[in-house]
């Protein structure tokens, strides 16, 4: 950033629309050192409402305090630019960068050069929350199958055991490090064998086979 534009200054906020809490998750600033900031009347949350991007110089901050449309929270800056974090359409927050000195020290291509920027940031932004959301439905996930009262287990094409929950376990009678690798044909009863053996077959040369069906295992204490 520092290559493209004077960043000695240069925030990265994200809106918590539930706490009206502006946190800084990632942070450079010469003057102040804030992890969050309320929103408020912050020149932050100007942005945040307006949902477009801001060039504010000295007179500018200065006529939006007088009309009470600002406060300013921390030192006072020189210049302000800030431009929207916008996912799918909605503002989730904000970049910005100040200068405490240079009123001069940004202009409108500076402000479309953090347009683009804001795009990328928000890309990211983006895909994290995708994989945040893709773990934490895989823990709900996990959490069900590890406490449900259903044995589960996953079963590889070459038939080793690639995972068991404890209910199967406890099923079965054997503890989980005998259980994965293992071969799934070996926990079964003699009678049972050339029943899931067929339809196993059958379901790899794509052939229609039952989704229910009963077979007998044998537990490792022979029951």
């Amino acid at each position: 950033m520092n290559k493209l534009i004077d960043a000695e200054n240069f925030q990265v906020g994200i809106y918590d629309e539930d706490g009206h809490i502006i946190t800084l998750p990632y942070s450079v600033d010469q003057k102040d050192d804030y992890k969050e900031i309320p929103a408020g009347k912050s020149c932050s949350a100007y942005v945040i409402r307006k949902k477009h991007a801001v060039l504010l110089r000295d007179a500018d901050i200065d006529e939006l305090l007088a009309k009470g449309e600002i406060e300013i929270f921390g030192t006072k800056s020189k210049v302000w630019l800030g431009v929207p974090l916008k996912v799918d359409g909605k503002v989730i927050g904000l970049i910005f960068v100040q200068s405490y000195e240079n009123e001069n020290a940004y202009n409108e291509d500076d402000l479309a050069l953090l347009e683009f920027v804001s795009d990328q940031i928000a890309i990211s932004i983006k895909r994290k929350q995708a994989e945040q959301a893709i773990r934490e439905s895989e823990e709900k996930f996990r959490l069900y199958v590890e406490n449900t009262h259903e044995g589960i287990m996953i079963v590889e094409d070459n038939n080793k055991f690639e995972y068991a929950n404890a209910e199967l376990c406890k099923i079965v009678g054997y503890p989980l490090e005998e259980i994965i690798g293992a071969n799934f044909i070996n926990f079964l009863h003699d009678d049972s064998k050339d029943l899931v053996q067929g339809y196993y077959r059958k379901r790899r040369a794509g052939k229609e086979v039952p989704s229910r069906y009963e077979c007998s295992i044998v537990r490792k204490n022979g029951e």
